[in-house]
């Protein structure tokens, strides 16, 4: 993997902790996607089976409130969103709309077990930044000024 591509994707938070070759084997297990402007990556309610790691651009998360679009939080180079779906079978409890042109990487609930199974080292890297992650979200969400840390 050329050096350049490689800087790009240590940049981002869910593959800080991999080795230059665990990337380069971590990055076959997911997929380029481009975003318009506007465009609705996931409706809220539909099957998910796939989590987006934002390379460029910005991602609007909204809930249907009182027959009213209500945004929750945006996303931005770097973020990942949709993780809750590779771990089990629910319905979106949102949409995800690019708020500009989108650049992202997709891995499903297929791909990601694969990496698990064929290299549980990356996935263990990728699962500790994913929780480390999520639970800063859930103590800004639930505790106003930081809370306390048991």
């Amino acid at each position: 993997m050329e050096q350049k591509r490689i800087n790009e994707l240590k940049e981002l938070f869910l593959f800080q902790l991999l080795t230059v070759e665990e990337l380069d084997d971590a990055i076959e297990f997911f997929h380029e996607k481009m975003y318009a402007g506007g465009m609705k990556i996931f409706s809220e309610k539909e099957k998910g089976e796939t989590m987006y790691v934002i390379k460029n651009g910005t991602v609007k998360i909204s809930i249907q409130e009182a027959g009213r679009e209500k945004e929750i939080i945006t996303f931005s180079s770097g973020e990942f969103f949709g993780e809750i779906t590779l771990f089990e079978y629910a319905l979106r409890t949102a949409t995800a709309t690019a708020v500009e042109e989108v650049s992202v990487l997709e891995i499903s609930r297929n791909e990601f077990n694969k990496l698990f199974n064929q290299k549980p080292q990356i996935a263990a890297k990728i699962l500790y930044q994913m929780m480390s992650e999520m639970s800063h979200r859930l103590r800004r969400k639930n505790m106003p000024g930081g809370g306390l840390i048991f």
